[in-house]
């Protein structure tokens, strides 16, 4: 009980010369930086078609099927909406329209906040690359099946705060769809989307 009492002065202590100590601004954030848990912050794109699906991109590099909600770390100084375009064009040669934040979630290893926002996609000229050798359309059902466990609450968010809204007309029109096995056999063809 003295060790908790003894914290929770210290505690006081700290505040009470936080408001009245003369500590410049570059101080105050150094000491805030510190005594605070730090976070990278991911933007991903949750972009349906309007038959009610949802674009997954297949990482070369992730575990398990690889398939994963398209997206990005966000840079020093960016906005959200900024890197999730830039993560987009990037990755897939994609142009969307971002029409809200639908989703959130803190994720395990590295310790990050993921951000997903509901998109329209505008333009798509996907070739694979070094990050990114398939995209494909998947009912939400599937797709929850192929995400890593730790994003899938992303996309049951995002199917219950926005999908209905999504899938409710807009610019992108239904793709071929092909099962990820046909995708990822075509290795560097274009992908699951043609």
């Amino acid at each position: 009980m003295a060790q908790r009492a003894g914290r929770v002065w210290a505690w006081r202590a700290a505040v009470e010369l936080w408001g009245r100590a003369p500590l410049p601004a570059w101080l105050r954030g150094l000491i805030l930086w510190a005594t605070h848990q730090r976070y990278l912050i991911g933007a991903v794109a949750v972009i349906w078609d309007d038959a009610g699906r949802v674009l997954l991109a297949r990482h070369r590099y992730k575990s398990g099927t690889g398939w994963e909600l398209p997206g990005g770390w966000l840079g020093r100084d960016e906005r959200l909406e900024d890197c999730l375009r830039r993560e987009l064009a990037e990755e897939l040669g994609a142009s969307v329209r971002i029409e809200g934040l639908v989703c959130w979630a803190a994720k395990p290893i590295p310790r990050h906040w993921a951000f997903g926002f509901a998109c329209r996609l505008e333009s798509l000229d996907f070739h694979p690359g070094p990050e990114i050798t398939a995209i494909a359309w998947f009912p939400v059902v599937e797709a929850l099946r192929l995400l890593p466990p730790e994003t899938r609450p992303l996309l049951q968010q995002a199917a219950r705060r926005g999908g209905a809204v999504a899938r409710q007309g807009g610019t992108a029109a239904p793709a071929p769809v092909q099962r990820p096995e046909a995708a990822a056999e075509q290795g560097t063809s274009r992908g699951a989307l043609q």
